[in-house]
């Protein structure tokens, strides 16, 4: 129950008075929180959230200096709780509207993403299949494999064969070389087992 008048009370929650809050707060809560849980029960969430609505809904009378609670036109506690069940009730399903329609973009969101295979070989078998490619390179191949695989800076790769060193191997060079390599030893190596 509000002890002073209601048209008061409105009007100084609408110049900030935290004392005038303080004391409609609670005919709000009381109004305000049938209103939520009835709509709760209409849509797929858990009732456990009727606190969160209430608080958002609290910031939604606030706003614009109270300008949903200086709507109401009555004079009587009877018609402010009238008033006040039917703002929270618009409010809590459009709040739960927006609520579920987030989580339906998410979903789908999530559906449209292509989840990665990560069924990929495993690092023994990439060991297996590397001593296996190695066993079938000859010396020139099997130094390109070597520079090919592990040139983190292409230009500055120096080719080193038989002990001699030799200008640095360009990146179209190396591009060359896997690419060789590729075309020549690819259908002769697997990666899965047997």
């Amino acid at each position: 129950m509000i002890d002073v008048d209601v048209t008061d009370t409105i009007s100084r929650c609408a110049g900030h008075d935290r004392n005038a809050w303080a004391g409609l707060w609670p005919l709000v809560h009381e109004v305000a929180s049938r209103a939520v849980r009835q709509r709760l029960r209409l849509w797929p969430l858990p009732p456990c959230q009727t606190e969160d609505i209430l608080q958002e809904f609290y910031l939604y009378l606030q706003a614009d200096s109270a300008r949903r609670l200086r709507a109401f036109r009555g004079n009587s506690e009877r018609e402010l709780r009238l008033f006040l069940y039917a703002v929270a009730g618009r409010f809590t399903s459009g709040l739960l509207r927006h609520w579920c329609r987030s989580e339906r973009r998410a979903r789908c969101a999530l559906a449209s993403t292509r989840v990665h295979d990560r069924s990929g070989p495993t690092e023994n078998q990439i060991a297996a299949a590397r001593r296996e490619l190695e066993s079938l390179l000859d010396d020139s191949d099997s130094l390109r494999l070597r520079f090919v695989s592990e040139a983190t800076e292409p230009l500055s790769a120096v080719l080193t064969f038989r002990g001699q060193r030799s200008a640095p191997v360009s990146p179209v060079t190396l591009r060359r070389w896997r690419r060789e390599l590729y075309n020549k030893y690819a259908s002769r190596v697997s990666l899965l087992p047997a």
